[in-house]
């Protein structure tokens, strides 16, 4: 490597200078910067409590734009009554239609009570209802609808049929669009008090209800007179 005289001005690579005999020291070569690879950063993995988060968000989001503009529209919908509903009762919430009403596809008709006697020859109160199927195939009364029958707060165990062709008829499948009649029979074991009905789907809180005041009185026959 050549080097230069600081007195002569003259480029070497002896290790003295040919013109006036300095002696010329090698000089030692700058360091090099040393060069340091960047190592990316890892990127931070969510916690698990923070995945549930954001997954539960994601969920309610959607959900919240569907059930706000459902519920507004049955509230629009609830009829201006007030019905006393049992502390028992299976359906404390949702649509209540005095009557009669729609319940999913099905619409129901409560019609009437009346005193009756079961299989053991005990007393009991019949509830007469009519339903329609409104769904696109064959439906029976029992698979998808249930009725309930309180007195007072005490709610009314179903009890069976003296006949069993009575209590086959809510397990009858009707065609789309079509009326039956179903009579449902239950212990009358609650002395006193209203009689109240309630008609409902077992998924839904929506429900079709109705209160008679009074049972009717049994009809004494000629063979009970003599």
């Amino acid at each position: 490597m050549k080097q230069v005289c600081p007195i002569c001005k003259v480029k070497t690579s002896e290790a003295r200078c040919p013109g006036c005999g300095m002696p010329l020291a090698a000089r030692a070569a700058p360091p090099q910067a040393r060069m340091i690879p960047r190592v990316p950063q890892r990127p931070r993995r969510a916690s698990a409590p923070q995945k549930i988060l954001v997954i539960l968000i994601s969920l309610l989001v959607p959900l919240l734009g569907w059930a706000l503009p459902a519920l507004r529209a049955r509230q629009a919908a609830m009829p201006a009554f007030f019905i006393t509903i049992p502390e028992t009762s299976t359906s404390s919430k949702g649509l209540i239609q005095e009557k009669e009403g729609w319940l999913g596809d099905y619409y129901v008709n409560i019609l009437s009570i009346d005193r009756g006697r079961d299989r053991w020859e005990k007393d009991a109160v019949i509830v007469t209802l009519e339903w329609t199927n409104g769904s696109d195939g064959a439906r029976s009364f029992y698979s998808f609808l249930r009725c309930w029958v309180y007195r007072g707060d005490e709610r009314l165990i179903s009890t069976l049929w003296e006949d069993d062709e009575d209590g086959m008829l809510e397990y009858r499948e009707i065609p789309p669009g079509g009326t039956q009649l179903v009579r449902c029979i239950y212990e009358l074991d609650v002395p006193e008090g209203p009689i109240y009905v309630e008609c409902s789907r077992a998924e839904w809180s929506d429900m079709v209800v109705r209160t008679f005041d009074a049972l009717p009185q049994a009809q004494i026959t000629s063979e009970q007179e003599n």
